[in-house]
């Protein structure tokens, strides 16, 4: 049975100017939001930082997978976890 799931990204950014605004903005999976029925082994995650600054740089990244977005958000539990990722991209 295939179960919608939820992820959550969490980026570790540097930023030129303290005062900036970042979000993340869409979040993608195989390159699809919210993406259903995937049978995909290893799916591609992808997302788009949003900012009010310029020279605003990715320096890591963790992604967190769940079938409940709430858990993703109280951080209470998840199925799956990248754990921190050093990576610019």
């Amino acid at each position: 049975m295939k179960r919608l799931l939820a992820f959550t990204v969490t980026i570790i950014i540097v930023k030129t100017i303290a005062s900036s605004q970042i979000t993340i903005g869409e979040m993608f999976t195989e390159n699809r939001i919210n993406p259903i029925g995937l049978d995909i082994l290893h799916p591609r995650f992808s997302w788009v930082i949003n900012s009010d600054e310029r020279q605003v740089i990715q320096k890591a990244y963790e992604i967190s997978v769940d079938v409940n977005e709430e858990n993703l958000v109280n951080g209470s539990s998840f199925i799956w976890s990248s754990g921190k990722i050093n990576s610019s991209q």
